[in-house]
């Protein structure tokens, strides 16, 4: 039998824990939330805190313990440690903003024939490099969401292309 004891490392507030996975007291409380509402930054602290933990009485006492709060750390595939003082909200904001980029179908259906069409992956390149210049500049979309939505375009061309179009033409 292996007596081992597991080691945790103190938790240094990096947001990682709250931020990849909504935890069961936030489902209850909450329902399903993109960020946890009880998920703070501490600027004075540099760290990220859950609120609920600080309720007063046996409700937060209780909290505290269902998630282990003040236990330590046992990710061991957590990165975001070797940074901790990032307030890491604002980042997630960013990220389901972007990932809630939206082709309407019209274009979509203009990417499928693009895509159809017997043309080289540089040119491809070429025509979304263009479009992002022209929709920065033109029409003030941020780099976040203009790379976004070229992606989004690049991956509905790449999906009607022919494996011999990819082979032969890149």
């Amino acid at each position: 039998m292996n007596n081992k004891k597991l080691k945790f490392d103190p938790c240094v507030g990096c947001g990682y824990c709250c931020l990849t996975a909504q935890c069961a007291v936030s489902l209850r409380v909450h329902g399903q939330q993109d960020i946890c509402p009880s998920l703070s930054w501490n600027e004075k602290e540099k760290r990220h805190e859950c609120e609920l933990v600080f309720l007063p009485g046996i409700l937060g006492e209780e909290f505290k313990k269902e998630l282990y709060i003040g236990q330590g750390c046992c990710s061991s595939l957590n990165s975001w440690r070797k940074e901790p003082n990032r307030n890491r909200i604002i980042e997630k904001i960013k990220e389901i903003e972007i990932n809630k980029v939206e082709v309407p179908l019209v274009f979509q259906e203009w990417c499928n024939i693009m895509g159809k069409q017997f043309m080289s992956g540089d040119l491809i390149a070429l025509m979304l490099i263009n479009f992002k210049n022209v929709m920065m500049k033109k029409h003030n979309w941020s780099e976040e969401y203009t790379n976004a939505y070229a992606e989004k375009l690049s991956n509905y061309i790449h999906q009607q292309r022919s494996t011999f179009a990819e082979q032969f033409l890149g």
